[in-house]
């Protein structure tokens, strides 16, 4: 900072720096900290998103196994689904979001199937009630 004597018209300058700052070097040492820190809170993050899209995957498979689709299975394809599902929620345990979305996809391709009769039976349905209003109204 510096300032001009109005009588005389010199100047004086000083440097002021706080006593509670931080130095040049601890700023630097913070730098490189988050730089190394990063890399581990983006694989925190994938795990944490993993993990949620795991739970929401076990709950549509737990509401498609209520379903009455679900027994027309055969026995070794029920099997398949509950193994799948049984790996997907050990994985949930790691912090491997690779391993976890692996199984994600395991658990999806086993349920396929299963959705596909349960699509189908909603749409039979829905075209029922359709023409059975249609009926109605016509």
């Amino acid at each position: 900072m510096s300032a001009q004597e109005q009588r005389t018209g010199k100047y004086q300058s000083i440097e002021v720096k706080p006593t509670y700052g931080l130095t040049d070097e601890q700023v630097e040492q913070m730098i490189l900290e988050s730089f190394e820190y990063a890399e581990s809170d983006i694989e925190a993050r994938l795990g944490i998103e993993a993990r949620n899209e795991a739970e929401t995957v076990l709950n549509a498979t737990a509401k498609g196994m209520a379903d009455e689709q679900y027994a027309s299975l055969p026995e070794e394809e029920q099997a398949e689904i509950a193994r799948a599902a049984k790996n997907l929620r050990e994985q949930m345990r790691s912090n491997n979001h690779q391993a976890i979305r692996d199984a994600i996809e395991k658990l999806s391709n086993a349920t396929m199937h299963l959705a596909e009769l349960i699509m189908n039976t909603a749409i039979r349905k829905a075209l029922k009630d359709k023409r059975v209003r249609e009926i109605d109204n016509g």
